[in-house]
């Protein structure tokens, strides 16, 4: 869909996966004032949002083929290095 986000700060490394792919505003506090900010930045955002490439962009960040085919090399890049061997 290509649909603007808002996420706080602070959580994993989702606040520079959003910067980084420039689909949606961080919000650093929990108060009236940075919400307004934020509302007001996604409102802008969204006028100017390549939604093709914001899409494209989740799919490659937070699909759960993604996911599993980055885990399935981590496991196995672990395997390699331990030459086989499980350690329990």
């Amino acid at each position: 869909m290509g649909i603007p986000v808002i996420c706080n700060t602070g959580i994993g490394d989702t606040d520079e996966m959003i910067k980084s792919s420039q689909s949606g505003v961080i919000c650093k506090s929990f108060d009236e004032k940075e919400y307004d900010r934020c509302t007001e930045e996604i409102l802008s955002l969204e006028k100017t949002l390549n939604k093709e490439f914001t899409r494209s962009k989740a799919i490659e960040l937070f699909s759960l083929e993604n996911g599993v085919n980055c885990y399935h090399a981590i496991y196995q890049e672990l395997i390699t290095k331990n030459d086989g061997r499980v350690h329990s």
